[in-house]
């Protein structure tokens, strides 16, 4: 009997631990598109403060 309760108990060990794995790696997944995201708007927003800058010069020139 008392073999049974350790397979069972590593049983559950390794689904723990294997939805531990599928965790970070979701995890690490999620943060690699959090960084692609923020570059993006990062590089969003210097091309609208860019064309902001324009356009106050041409309306200067006006």
């Amino acid at each position: 009997m008392p073999s049974k309760k350790k397979a069972k108990c590593k049983d559950k060990a390794k689904k723990k631990a294997a939805a531990a794995a599928a965790a970070a790696e979701k995890a690490e997944k999620q943060e690699e598109l959090l960084d692609s995201l923020q570059s993006r708007c990062a590089k969003q927003e210097d091309a609208l403060l860019e064309e902001a800058i324009k356009l106050a010069a041409a309306e200067k020139e006006n």
